[in-house]
């Protein structure tokens, strides 16, 4: 449930991607610094974004810094640091927690359950430091477990209800402070959860069934408009979220946050409606 918050690198000017990459590694880089160098395997683009998302809104000092970088040949890299990526680095660590749970409690992964256990300190910690954040992650990844384990094909209201606490789950971390900016945040987080937590269903959903895996799209894929109806769900949250974020003040890399929920989070449905077509 990563990695959907993407750039849509083709319409990215050359500096703008060059930030936008900064960002990225400079979360990366607070990983190691918050929990570890095995903490940098979790990193994830949909937390560069909410680094980028915090920073143009309330617009604190950035530094720019270059260090070498193991994933990149040892070679050096430039990476910003202020307290939005520290901030993002520790809610990809949270998220990443529940996600391990979330994967040795359906598949048994012995890797989730490995990671898990590395996170366990920093988790600890997070907890006293994020305590109100820390009992919505686990109460919402708690009632997906229970939608999850269900009897029975998921409906509509029982896939609306899985979609709501995915959100709740983005809901909980995009927030970092209780200001005038909270409820737009939460709301355009909340979106963006639903969201993801479709288009990963509907990304994963040929996969899922030949593994017997839980998808909550496998009983409706028979639908004859199934693409166009999970599209315009789709565009409804992602509509949520652009308008959530446009009341938002953000001026500072507000046309790279753009391409990313006007085009990027896009990039994979078409890629994958494209790819069944072909089919």
């Amino acid at each position: 449930m990563f990695g959907y918050l993407v750039a849509n690198r083709p319409e990215l000017k050359i500096r703008e991607y060059d930030r936008y990459r900064r960002y990225y590694c400079g979360v990366c880089r607070a990983l190691k610094e918050v929990s570890g160098a095995k903490a940098q395997i979790s990193i994830s683009y949909d937390m560069a974004f909410v680094a980028m998302l915090l920073a143009g809104l309330y617009e604190p000092e950035t530094n720019d810094y270059t260090a070498r970088c193991a994933a990149h040949m040892g070679r050096k890299m430039h990476y910003l640091s202020n307290p939005y990526i520290d901030y993002a680095a520790e809610m990809n660590l949270l998220l990443t927690y529940y996600k391990c749970i979330d994967d040795w409690h359906d598949d048994k992964k012995p890797g989730a359950r490995a990671m898990q256990l590395a996170l366990k300190k920093s988790h600890k910690r997070l907890k006293e430091k994020y305590p109100e954040k820390v009992r919505k992650l686990a109460a919402s990844m708690k009632r997906i477990w229970e939608l999850e384990s269900m009897e029975g094909e998921v409906d509509n209201m029982r896939l609306d209800d899985l979609c709501v606490e995915a959100g709740r789950l983005m809901e909980a971390i995009i927030a970092p402070h209780d200001d005038v900016w909270k409820s737009e945040l939460e709301l355009l987080g909340f979106s963006l959860g639903k969201y993801i937590y479709l288009l990963d269903a509907y990304d994963d959903l040929e996969k899922d069934i030949k593994k017997g895996d839980f998808n909550p799209l496998i009983g409706m894929r028979e639908r004859p408009d199934f693409d166009e109806w999970i599209e315009r769900m789709l565009l409804y949250t992602a509509a949520d979220a652009t308008a959530a974020f446009e009341r938002l003040p953000i001026l500072q890399d507000a046309e790279i946050i753009r391409n990313i929920l006007y085009a990027g989070i896009w990039t994979k449905f078409h890629k994958k409606k494209n790819t069944k077509k072909e089919d």
